[in-house]
């Protein structure tokens, strides 16, 4: 799943197969699991792997690590292997990774980071923003029981980065939502007919 928001307030959930529960182990709990660097948000039948704020060090020019680094499927395996950053036209002044709820029921993380933003200009060179402040906010909550969590973000700042889930997911159905398809290969409706919406507002697809 790629998570790339900017200029707002978004939500996207990371929704896992019915596959079975192997390394993960326990899923009568939630638990937040300190891996030195990161931390392992998991409740057994899904983990996300959050970067720690001293990760990123605004005096070395570096870019900030992005807030989800992986995804941890229940066999063990990881979505991704190396480090992803965070994109945006400027480095950001600060990072900040903070606990909000730590219970067997329920787990959340909050990472923040802080900009200063430049002036932004129309394509007639006409000032439309004033610089000043900027963030950009992520909220990853984790709930019992559940094969997904819930992904939030907030900010005023264009600002994104990539979070690469392929690696040991091994999906054989797609879901979209839009005007129509050409053909039963390209998406079908509940009812097994080719999916057009005739117009309306859109519906879901397989």
């Amino acid at each position: 799943m790629n998570t790339l928001r900017s200029l707002g307030i978004g939500a996207c959930l990371f929704f896992l197969p019915s596959l079975l529960v192997g390394q993960l182990g326990d899923t009568s709990r939630v638990a937040i699991v300190d891996e030195g660097d990161y931390y392992l948000l998991e409740n057994g039948f899904l983990g996300v792997h959050i970067p720690k704020a001293h990760l990123f060090d605004p005096q070395n020019g570096l870019a900030a690590p992005g807030p989800i680094r992986a995804v941890l499927y229940p066999d063990g395996t990881w979505s991704n292997n190396s480090v992803n950053y965070l994109q945006a036209p400027t480095l950001p002044l600060s990072m900040e990774v903070e606990i909000l709820e730590n219970s067997p029921e329920q787990g959340r993380i909050r990472i923040a980071y802080t900009f200063d933003k430049p002036p932004y200009y129309s394509p007639s060179n006409q000032v439309l923003e004033e610089a000043g402040p900027g963030h950009y906010e992520v909220e990853v909550t984790m709930p019992k029981g559940e094969k997904a969590c819930l992904v939030t973000e907030s900010s005023d700042y264009e600002v994104g980065y990539s979070l690469v889930v392929s690696q040991g997911l091994h999906p054989d159905r797609g879901r979209y939502q839009g005007h129509r398809s050409t053909s039963l290969e390209n998406g079908y409706d509940p009812l097994g007919h080719v999916y057009d919406n005739q117009g309306k507002e859109g519906w879901h697809a397989t």
